[in-house]
């Protein structure tokens, strides 16, 4: 643990936090100060040698740079700088780009919109993206070139990585590309893309979390329990479209699927889905009218007999205690053993997390969102 801790710091005397790097990240004369501890033999290379001041400082930037934890830190900062910035940029600046007609603007005397990437800050944001891009590139290039390329994917975070930069890239595209009109189909998708990889932007983040030694089990902990919710789901899906279909049975007509095919699916599982969140329809299902919400019925003036009004309410009773009673306490049961299991081994699980960690932040070169440091 004590050599772990060694190379965690490398080349400093004591551990810097976020505000330290950013600090010397907006000023990098602060490492001359006693804000940053240095050990002694990375500053001079025997103990009588003398240096002056510009080689000093360039040789404490130096070892600032490539301790794995500047790099970890930096690497945090730059990360929620570059989730912001995204966020205000899809936000308030992706605009719709409305196709040109040079005739209708010279009849109307209007003056076309500017290209959406004709604004300096979505420039810089573009290019930002494109280094993170390059980067990922970069690792799977060197995964594949050392033939390390399955080890590479198999790892989660790695895949969460490369879905995120494809539908980002993809939404990319589809915003920036000329619409016709204001309907136009490819710019909502950009946006219903853009949407879910900013989402996943800021889910990534909980990788970085592994570095805490509270925080870094935690993480495990949730991979682990994700993979419990798995099996569950796949049990409550066979559920939730058995009683579905019986829902459909029992409350419509033939004649309700022969009109609209298409919400067929949807207005099976419409009961079921809202039942498992706490709306049970009770007023709507024990109607003696036959209306109903059901979103594929399309005759409400109908009635329905006392026979199915009872079916009705032993489907929902026993539907109600499949899932509430014995699904759920199941998936408590799954996420408790999880967690006992992760908390008698947390401390071990932090050391290789810990250990992981410094081996990617040994291998990098500075910090990967290496943006600061283009912008110097």
């Amino acid at each position: 643990q004590e050599l772990h801790e060694k190379r965690w710091k490398r080349g400093l005397a004591s551990e810097v936090g976020l505000v330290t790097v950013f600090l010397v990240f907006l000023c990098p004369l602060l490492v001359l100060t006693p804000l940053v501890n240095f050990r002694r033999s990375m500053i001079y290379n025997h103990p009588e040698e003398k240096i002056g001041i510009i080689a000093k400082w360039a040789r404490k930037f130096k070892a600032f740079c490539i301790s794995p934890s500047v790099k970890f830190w930096m690497e945090v900062e730059m990360y929620v700088l570059f989730i912001v910035f995204q966020a205000y940029i899809i936000l308030s600046r992706l605009k719709r780009n409305k196709q040109s007609d040079g005739d209708t603007l010279q009849s109307d005397g209007d003056t076309p919109e500017p290209h959406v990437t004709s604004h300096s800050d979505v420039i810089l944001y573009l290019v930002w993206f494109g280094i993170l891009l390059v980067d990922e590139l970069l690792q799977v290039l060197q995964a594949v070139s050392v033939g390390h390329f399955w080890r590479w994917y198999n790892v989660v975070w790695n895949k969460i990585d490369a879905t995120m930069y494809i539908v980002n890239t993809a939404g990319l595209i589809c915003v920036m590309v000329p619409a016709d009109s204001d309907t136009s189909h490819e710019y909502d998708v950009g946006r219903v893309l853009l949407s879910v990889s900013s989402i996943m932007f800021t889910i990534r983040m909980v990788h970085m979390f592994i570095s805490d030694k509270q925080l870094g089990p935690t993480v495990l902990m949730i991979n682990k329990m994700l993979k419990d919710f798995k099996v569950f789901l796949i049990m409550f899906l066979m559920i939730l479209i058995a009683f579905g279909v019986g829902y459909a049975i029992v409350l419509t007509e033939p004649e309700d699927f022969n009109e609209d095919t298409s919400t067929m699916f949807g207005g099976i599982i419409f009961y079921t889905i809202f039942q498992m969140y706490g709306e049970l329809f009770v007023d709507d299902l024990s109607n003696k009218d036959g209306s109903t919400y059901f979103p594929i019925v399309t005759d409400d003036d109908r009635t329905r007999s006392p026979l199915r009004r009872g079916a009705v309410t032993v489907l929902v009773a026993t539907y109600m205690a499949i899932v509430v009673l014995m699904l759920v306490n199941i998936l408590i049961a799954m996420f408790s053993d999880t967690y006992s299991r992760i908390k008698e081994r947390e401390d071990v699980i932090f050391k290789f997390q810990r250990l992981e960690l410094l081996m990617e932040m040994e291998d990098s070169y500075l910090p990967r969102l290496s943006l600061s440091f283009i912008l110097y």
